[in-house]
């Protein structure tokens, strides 16, 4: 039954991603500003911002207590990092609570030592989508522990994925952030409205402080990270102090890609 949910959402997914190219493709300018302004109007319009942080609170209130949560991120090493912003909010918030974690399993190096997670889940391996194993051991990790509530940030798995536990998903933030991005008076940054967004849902529950500390989301390198990064400067004959373009191509997804024309005039303009 999960197999079939996930496989008809990421269907309608992929269906989505490819309508916004071909309309892009052939339209490129009218195209694009058509796409935006109808999700700034669908998904960031104020009257469904206020139905989800109903939905949120309705339930936020099912659950009983607020001693053990757990927070899914996205299917990304990016989406993992990002992720640790709404950790640090619920650290702040539930400083004695057990808050868990589920992100990328090559993300694990780079966010061990968050100091917000009890328990670090390095599972997933499947993107942009899940593979059948990432959702079998999401299973047994949630029917291992009892979670008083779970904080699902990723549109590629479905709230039924999580065993009908008390779930609030990643809509209320994504809805924020494309409010945002048309504002002038806020901080349009994903790590700011996750962090935000934790504090949006559990506004009943927030100390007077929350969120004066904030910085952002953190990385922890290993410190033979470190040691591997600066042989390669010496070896490659590169001062550290020298200014460095690091140019990452790659994506999850076909639709998310750098285009390849794009990516050869950025090379030829660089040399």
């Amino acid at each position: 039954e999960k197999k079939a949910i996930m496989t008809r959402m990421t269907d309608r997914i992929r269906a989505l991603f490819r309508l916004s190219s071909v309309i892009t493709d052939h339209f490129p300018q009218s195209g694009s500003l058509f796409i935006d302004v109808l999700i700034r109007n669908l998904l960031g319009n104020q009257l469904l911002r206020n139905y989800l942080k109903n939905q949120s609170v309705r339930r936020l209130n099912k659950a009983k207590k607020l001693r053990k949560l757990l927070v899914a991120a996205d299917l990304n090493i990016g989406d993992a990092i990002i992720t640790m912003s709404s950790v640090s909010a619920l650290r702040e918030i539930f400083p004695e609570a057990e808050i868990d974690c589920v992100v990328k399993k090559s993300a694990r190096n780079l966010i061990e030592g968050c100091p917000g997670s009890s328990h670090l889940y390095a599972i997933y391996e499947g993107a942009p989508y899940p593979r059948d194993s990432d959702l079998e051991n999401l299973s047994k990790i949630i029917n291992k522990k009892n979670y008083d509530l779970i904080l699902n940030f990723s549109p590629m798995i479905n709230d039924k994925s999580f065993d009908n536990k008390n779930v609030i998903n990643y809509t209320l933030m994504a809805s924020d952030l494309i409010s945002s991005e048309f504002r002038k008076d806020t901080i349009n940054s994903i790590v700011y409205q996750m962090h935000n967004s934790i504090g949006n849902i559990f506004q009943d529950y927030i100390p007077q402080q929350f969120g004066r500390e904030f910085r952002g989301s953190k990385i922890y390198l290993p410190e033979n990270a470190v040691v591997k990064a600066a042989n390669f400067l010496a070896e490659k004959d590169i001062n550290h102090n020298d200014n460095i373009i690091m140019i990452h191509t790659d994506a999850s997804s076909p639709f998310t890609m750098m285009p390849f024309d794009f990516q050869s005039e950025l090379l030829r303009k660089l040399t």
